[in-house]
């Protein structure tokens, strides 16, 4: 079901393309407002790997936003990179204001490797998209050559 024509386009790409981005941030944000004593100790996500998943979304969010405004890739692999990062020490220089917390530029640097592996992997992902779909327009090419021969008798 095609839920867009209910919306305008400026709600549609409000709520589908900025809205989970405004969210996720505001989580970040929240998350880290939060003193250091009362976040929950996790046995199964160290500190590092909630960072990693938290900015690793990010990038993908800013990615989706870029890409659905017709950025080219390497300008909104760029633009996602430089937010990412962004957001990051932003999020770090709020942790200042905060009891118990401290700013952090290894987190920030981590929360960058984060945002680079994001990019390779949607790099890596949409280079094998776009080969499988090279590979198959070329297969459609040869089998449409082959029928035109067979239907002229060429074979």
């Amino acid at each position: 079901m095609n839920i867009v024509p209910y919306f305008s386009q400026k709600t549609h790409r409000f709520l589908f393309y900025w809205l989970p981005l405004i969210i996720w941030i505001t989580g970040i944000f929240l998350v880290s407002s939060l003193p250091s004593s009362s976040l929950p100790q996790s046995k199964v996500f160290s500190h590092y790997s909630q960072h990693f998943i938290a900015f690793f979304i990010l990038f993908l969010l800013f990615h989706r936003l870029f890409r659905s405004n017709g950025k080219a890739v390497p300008i909104s692999f760029l633009l996602s990179f430089i937010f990412t990062i962004t957001v990051s020490f932003f999020k770090e220089c709020w942790q200042i204001l905060i009891p118990t917390r401290s700013f952090g530029l290894k987190d920030v640097l981590f929360d960058s490797i984060a945002a680079f592996l994001a990019m390779l992997v949607v790099g890596v992902n949409g280079t094998a998209r776009n080969l499988k779909f090279k590979e198959e327009a070329e297969s459609s090419k040869v089998k449409g050559e082959s029928k035109r021969q067979e239907v002229r008798g060429e074979r």
